[in-house]
């Protein structure tokens, strides 16, 4: 499955970027060192939305102890990056053809052949040779990603 999902347009916008690391750097110096709290300040300085920059402050926003005992929230951009890369990794499925060749090359040499996603996916389920399943949908995705 595409993983394309973004939160904000870039320079040319054709497109959309992730916060990158740096940026969020630059946020934890907002933040805490400037003591910047207002997202759509910080937002407007690094060209991001300020929906974006709210998630990410919230995702990123750790307490510490100071030194008379009490508590004070502040914004962690190794936090921010570390639960950026937990849910990436968590996004979306792998590639489950990709990750069996036997079955790769079983859908390639059919649809060479000129059989449909559905035929073939039919017999791989029916067919005790392999050992897992595909419907025709992910056929045709990978199709349409130039896979096969």
């Amino acid at each position: 499955m595409c993983q394309d999902n973004c939160n904000t347009k870039d320079e040319s916008s054709e497109g959309y970027r992730h916060l990158t690391y740096k940026d969020r750097v630059k946020i934890e110096g907002f933040y805490n060192d400037e003591g910047i709290d207002n997202k759509a300040e910080i937002a407007r300085r690094l060209d991001f939305s300020r929906s974006t920059i709210s998630r990410e402050i919230k995702r990123g926003l750790t307490k510490i102890k100071n030194s008379d005992l009490t508590y004070s929230k502040i914004y962690s951009a190794d936090l921010g990056q570390i639960i950026k890369n937990k849910l990436g990794k968590r996004k979306g499925p792998d590639l489950v053809i990709s990750k069996n060749s036997e079955i790769a090359d079983f859908i390639e040499e059919k649809i060479k052949a000129g059989y449909s996603p559905e035929v073939i996916a039919n017999w791989i389920k029916t067919s005790d040779d392999f050992k897992i399943t595909i419907c025709a949908k992910t056929i045709y995705n990978y199709l349409h990603k130039g896979l096969f």
